[in-house]
């Protein structure tokens, strides 16, 4: 119930840019919605941690200056990342299947998925790397 609360008072509006209602009941409820952004969320998080521990060191007093966010739209969750105020898409994520593509463009993934978010989440969060590297088809690295 909290997720619906933040939902009708406009909380979690910047994740949800485009996904209506109906969408989340289709896409499994209210849990599976929570737990979906919970997933994005520690993704991004992630790809922070390693992008400033490759930049600055892991135990540096530097302030950050890349940070990953996400927009979800009708089809595909766009994982946004920001460095020095410029905007890049890191990967697509298909909210139906939870396939994750490399950003072919700003609007438009690569053909073939590279990952599964369910299926491979840990080893998501092992293999990922800011410079999206990990995304390449010949890249594909499994646990």
């Amino acid at each position: 119930m909290l997720i619906l609360n933040q939902i009708r008072s406009g909380q979690i509006k910047k994740h949800l840019d485009n996904f209506s209602l109906c969408s989340i009941l289709t896409f499994g409820g209210l849990d599976m919605i929570n737990e979906y952004l919970n997933f994005v969320e520690e993704w991004c998080e992630v790809l922070e941690s390693k992008a400033f521990a490759r930049q600055h060191g892991k135990w540096s007093k530097e302030q950050p200056t890349t940070f990953f966010h996400f927009k979800i739209n009708k089809k595909y969750t766009k994982i946004i990342q920001t460095d020095h105020g410029n905007d890049s898409v890191h990967a697509f994520l298909e909210n139906e299947t939870l396939d994750i593509y490399k950003a072919a463009t700003w609007n438009a993934p690569a053909k073939d998925a590279r990952y599964n978010l369910f299926r491979d989440f840990n080893h998501i969060l092992e293999v990922c790397e800011p410079n999206g590297g990990y995304l390449y088809k010949g890249k594909k690295v499994y646990g």
